[in-house]
């Protein structure tokens, strides 16, 4: 058989699969156990957030002690509601603190399993570094915000139209000169 090759009938061809999965997206993984509160955190997610493995226990405090103050009330909120869902999938996307004492944005996915009451009582999910694509996101804004701000003080009428003439946007100026305005 080619080393590249993986065959299909065993656990451990499952588990290396699984395994060359995770090394080529980058996430981090990770299985709650919310009846003992504790959490079970791969290698690769200590070091998305710049920690070497023996540097975060499997408490479920190191989780909850990393996550932004401005977003601990909704994560909490979204992780309460997404182990409720029986095997349905749940996203959501929130900031935590690094090593080195920064924030980063992160994607988690996750699903849930039930007991035979359909209690929760696992969580199991991927962490995903977004940082780069949160920053342009503001960056983007950002540039919309200074772009109009620029547009809407220029005193000559000014607009953009489609190739067939409708009209899509126009400056405060010429928005006033049509007695028009921005809702409309």
């Amino acid at each position: 058989m080619d080393n590249h090759e993986i065959p299909n009938d065993s656990g451990t061809t499952h588990d290396l699969r699984a395994d060359l999965v995770i090394a080529a997206t980058q996430v981090g993984i990770w299985d709650w156990n919310i009846e003992k509160k504790t959490v079970f955190f791969s290698d690769r997610w200590k070091e998305i957030l710049g920690y070497k493995p023996d540097e975060i226990t499997d408490s479920e405090e190191e989780w909850l002690s990393r996550i932004h103050p401005d977003d601990y009330d909704n994560v909490i909120t979204w992780a309460e509601a997404g182990i409720k869902q029986t095997s349905k999938p749940y996203h959501f996307e929130y900031r935590m603190r690094r090593k080195d004492g920064s924030y980063a944005w992160y994607s988690v996915r996750a699903i849930s399993v039930h007991d035979d009451h359909g209690q929760p009582v696992r969580s199991v999910g991927s962490m995903l570094d977004i940082n780069d694509r949160k920053n342009a996101e503001q960056e983007l804004l950002n540039s919309h915000s200074r772009l109009r701000k620029v547009f809407d003080r220029v005193v000559a009428l000014s607009g953009l139209l489609t190739p067939d003439g409708i009209l899509i946007e126009a400056n405060q100026e010429a928005l006033a000169a049509a007695g028009l305005s921005a809702e409309q």
